[in-house]
């Protein structure tokens, strides 16, 4: 079985949509965590931030993301599944703005990762913790440029069968006038 481009676009476009779905579903249950200066990770959501107060946290982050951020992925993934059942390609544009967005978003938060955690920890700790998050944010973008595919050939095909059917209402036309 050999999968043509247009299969790998859709599959893009539909893990970008599971993708939204999961942080529409999952989304709003933040937790709130933070990176001592030891390199030890604390969940401070739930309280643990009692015991190491001592030490200094040198980065705190958030898993999860706002109610208005998940209804908008939850809204744009419905938009892009209905597209890849219609294989239209004008509802994928919600979605891309989105992911777009996503990615200059992740893209900041890892060059500002890089630079503290660098500084701080150091080492195999950082080399680790970069590359896995270039790793995913390169992830990210060739999703993202798939699903830019999609839409794409979506258009392109709806266009080209947009000009077949006029010009085969033009021949019907024809026809009728001879």
């Amino acid at each position: 079985m050999r999968f043509q481009r247009r299969d790998i676009h859709r599959f893009a476009a539909f893990s970008m949509a599971l993708f939204g779905l999961y942080i529409f579903l999952k989304g709003v249950n933040t937790q709130e965590y933070r990176v001592l200066d030891d390199g030890s990770l604390v969940d401070a959501s739930e309280g643990n931030v009692v015991r190491f107060k001592h030490t200094r946290a040198i980065l705190t982050f958030k898993a999860g993301f706002d109610v208005y951020r998940s209804i908008g992925y939850g809204i744009s993934s419905c938009l892009l599944l209905l597209d890849l059942l219609l294989n239209s390609g004008y509802l994928t544009l919600p979605a891309l703005i989105l992911s777009a967005g996503e990615i200059v978003n992740d893209f900041s938060d890892f060059c500002l990762a890089v630079v503290v955690i660098g500084v701080y920890l150091g080492g195999y700790s950082a080399a680790a913790y970069g590359f896995t998050y270039l790793s995913l944010l390169l992830l990210e973008i060739t999703v993202w440029f798939g699903t830019c595919k999609f839409h794409e050939t979506c258009r392109i095909t709806s266009y080209e069968n947009k000009m077949l059917r006029k010009r085969c209402h033009e021949m019907s036309q024809m026809k009728k006038v001879s």
